[in-house]
């Protein structure tokens, strides 16, 4: 397969994922952030083996569908992550915390992911079933971690240590 027909349908699923980010964070007001996350890392988990299918056919449109659907998994995590985590810690340290935790996974995950993913599947012939397997517990152990944190949309804020949830604004 042409590298040009693979770029083309990268392409072609970031363009709609830019065009569908502001109102899939517009999605994250309503909603919540944390439900959000959650819909991501389920949606990502679930899709990961039709995505791996879809371009092992080669064909052009179904390879598409295959990157549209992760790429939708996938700002329905990142177009509201930007808003979540500094909005899990205080004030004083919001700013270090969320900058911390957000480039630290960013290294973490950026940099295993293809070392992984080559040794999953050097050497073997057909679809790379292993990049597949380790895509979806990625993203399982993502969906167990969000599940962990709490919500933190005004109104919709789980009190905790007796703490009640922040107000509506007027």
């Amino acid at each position: 397969m042409p590298s040009a027909v693979m770029l083309t349908c990268v392409m072609g699923a970031v363009a709609v994922k830019g065009m569908l980010t502001p109102f899939v964070a517009m999605l994250g007001d309503r909603f919540g952030r944390r439900t959000m996350c959650l819909t991501g890392c389920t949606a990502s988990a679930l899709w990961m083996f039709p995505m791996v299918a879809l371009l092992s056919t080669a064909r052009p449109w179904l390879m598409f569908l295959g990157f549209l659907g992760s790429s939708l998994a996938f700002i329905t995590v990142f177009s509201v992550v930007a808003a979540y985590l500094p909005e899990l810690y205080e004030p004083r340290v919001r700013c270090t915390g969320a900058a911390v935790g957000y480039n630290l996974a960013g290294v973490l995950g950026g940099a295993l992911t293809p070392i992984v993913a080559t040794a999953v599947s050097e050497g073997r012939s057909g679809p790379p079933w292993g990049v597949a397997a380790y895509l979806t517990v990625v993203a399982l152990v993502s969906l167990g971690c969000f599940a962990l944190l709490p919500e933190t949309l005004p109104g919709r804020a789980v009190a905790t240590a007796g703490a009640k949830p922040e107000p509506e604004p007027a």
